[in-house]
């Protein structure tokens, strides 16, 4: 499933969309082309709404990969943060767990219920 997103220039923030399963493909492909961008610094600030995102195939295994794929990128994110916003009750565990694994490459992650949480998070 690709990742639809908008970026907003005047605060440096991408919001990324992620409805359905999210396959690691994906993830790698979208990072891939934002840090490679043109129009878009590579230390932007990311919002992953994954409000909608179906958590079936989310494991530890698959967090682990995301972790090993940041390292390769963290020179290339320098000090963009990411927040990630969920309101989904039994997907929490999953989040907390990522940002613990995420806690060796970069302390620029975290996670909100809502938008403007993150938003404000982001722009401070």
């Amino acid at each position: 499933m690709a990742i639809e997103f908008v970026y907003n220039n005047q605060h440096n923030i991408v919001t990324a969309l992620i409805e359905g399963a999210l396959s690691l493909d994906a993830f790698e492909l979208f990072m891939k082309n934002l840090i490679n961008s043109e129009d878009i610094p590579s230390d932007v600030n990311i919002l992953w709404d994954i409000r909608t995102m179906e958590f079936g195939n989310i494991d530890f295994e698959f967090e682990s990969h995301i972790v090993e794929f940041f390292k390769k990128i963290t020179d290339a994110r320098g000090s963009g943060k990411s927040a990630i916003v969920s309101d989904y009750t039994l997907g929490e565990p999953l989040v907390k767990m990522l940002i613990i694994l995420m806690k060796d490459v970069s302390d620029n992650l975290s996670a909100f219920k809502t938008i403007e949480e993150a938003e404000l998070w982001l722009i401070s």
